[in-house]
C-alpha cells in the first residue's frame, strides 16, 4: 500500500508531468527517483533542459484532530540548461513553478489544480528557488544547473 507521502509526491510529479509548457521545455530528460541507476545519471549537453525530481524523508506529526496527521515534504527539484546564462537557468525554474501555481491560468484552471491537490491532502504548496551555478568546473560541463525546492503540508490519516 502507498503512504499518503508517496501518492502526494506522486500527485505533484502528475500535475508537473502533465503541463504541456513544461513537457515541451525539458528534452526527455525527466528524472524522477525509480531506484534505478539511470535515475541518478547527471546531465548531458544533447539532454538539455535536464530536470531531476526526488522526495525528501517527511516531518510528521499529530493534527488537531485525533487520528490525523500532518507532514511536510520536501521535493528537491535539480536543473540543468544550455549555457551559461543565470536568466536561462531562471526562466527553466519560472516554467516549473507555473506548472506547480498556475498562477497566468484561468481561475477555472486553478480551481482545477487546487481540487487536484486537495484529493491529495495537500494544504500548501511553496516552492522556493535556492540556488543558480555554473559547472564550468566539471570537463566539457557547459550548462547551468539550477537547484530548488517545492515544500508540501499534507493532512492524512
Amino acid at each position: 500500500m502507498e503512504s499518503p507521502h508517496s501518492k502526494a509526491f506522486r500527485c505533484i510529479i502528475g500535475v508537473m508531468r502533465d503541463d504541456g509548457n513544461l513537457l515541451s521545455a525539458v528534452n526527455d530528460s525527466w528524472q524522477d527517483w525509480t531506484g534505478n541507476s539511470d535515475s541518478i545519471e547527471p546531465p548531458s549537453t544533447d539532454s538539455l533542459p535536464w530536470l531531476r525530481v526526488r522526495m525528501s524523508s517527511p516531518q510528521t506529526m499529530p493534527y488537531e484532530t485525533e487520528g490525523w496527521y500532518k507532514s511536510i515534504i520536501d521535493i528537491a527539484i535539480l536543473t540543468a540548461v544550455a549555457g551559461y546564462k543565470d536568466t536561462d537557468a531562471a526562466d527553466f525554474w519560472e516554467i516549473i513553478h507555473e506548472s506547480l501555481h498556475k498562477n497566468n491560468a484561468t481561475e477555472d484552471d486553478r480551481n482545477a489544480l487546487h481540487a487536484r491537490y486537495e484529493d491529495y491532502g495537500i494544504l500548501k504548496l511553496n516552492t522556493t528557488k535556492a540556488a543558480i551555478g555554473d559547472v564550468r568546473g566539471v570537463p566539457s560541463a557547459e550548462y547551468m544547473v539550477c537547484m530548488g525546492t517545492v515544500q508540501i503540508e499534507i493532512l492524512h490519516k
